[in-house]
């Protein structure tokens, strides 16, 4: 529940330019902002545009993650691959 609750708020602050900053604010801690982040930009429905399937958002979202995870200090990037592993 609370990674589904998580994404959702991801999916409401899609088009923040600082989103990782103002969720990181909301969100207990980086692990769960980044399972946030990173499901946000799996779901389609939320990067696809509806009009031209061609056309998306998740480029966008994907570098603001990745920027989000090596501007973090090399411990927590550590910590966050070991997750992905």
């Amino acid at each position: 529940m609370r990674r589904a609750a998580a994404c959702a708020l991801a999916r409401l602050y899609h088009g923040d330019d600082d989103r990782p900053a103002s969720l990181s604010e909301l969100l207990p801690d980086n692990l769960t902002l980044l399972m946030a982040l990173l499901d946000a930009a799996a779901d389609q429905d939320n990067w696809a545009d509806e009009v031209d399937r061609r056309v998306s958002h998740h480029a966008w979202a994907v570098k603001q993650t990745v920027g989000w995870v090596e501007a973090r200090p090399p411990a927590d990037v550590s910590s966050l691959r070991s997750w992905l592993n």
